[in-house]
């Protein structure tokens, strides 16, 4: 019996091609992690005399997740700009599912392109530049999907997560 393929549908031609890593490993000294240890143990402390073991359990679960997380190698993303849409990984964005675009560029630390979606239940999408040229990016989608010039600064949890190293 012959195999079944998946048909990927042709979304338009490549007009911009990067990749990117799955995620940031930041910089950590030696300080950050004696201050983590310290709050860490200050509130598993705190959980157990006041015997609220549900938060015991919340504060053991999200040390396992961090030590795991901090071990893991970032993989590499692909992100293509096509003529009817971006993509990014595996998931493909339609330029008429995307309400708008900003770009946060203050290198060497911020280099993001954002997308804004139409409709409230998908988040902001975020995607770093690399070594891309913010302007060529901004001139391709500006054809296809609007600027929103008022955002100039990253969402405040991405810059609440950079501040402190997470």
């Amino acid at each position: 019996m012959p195999e079944k393929t998946k048909e990927i549908p042709d979304r338009g031609k490549i007009l911009q091609n990067w990749s990117f890593p799955e995620f940031k490993q930041p910089e950590r000294g030696r300080a950050w992690y004696v201050w983590v240890i310290i709050i860490s143990l200050s509130a598993l402390t705190w959980s157990i005399i006041t015997a609220n073991y549900l938060f015991t359990l919340i504060i053991i679960l999200v040390g396992i997740i961090f030590i795991f997380q901090n071990k893991k190698t970032p993989g590499k993303i692909e992100c293509q700009i096509k003529e009817e849409g971006v993509e990014v990984g595996r998931s493909f964005y339609a330029f008429e599912d995307i309400k708008n675009f900003w770009i946060v560029y203050r290198p060497p630390e911020i280099k993001v392109l954002y997308f804004d979606f139409k409709g409230m239940m998908k988040p902001t999408l975020p995607v770093s530049l690399e070594n891309q040229n913010p302007l060529e990016v901004r001139e391709i989608l500006k054809k296809y999907i609007e600027e929103d010039l008022e955002k100039e600064e990253e969402p405040s949890a991405d810059s609440i997560t950079r501040t402190l190293k997470l």
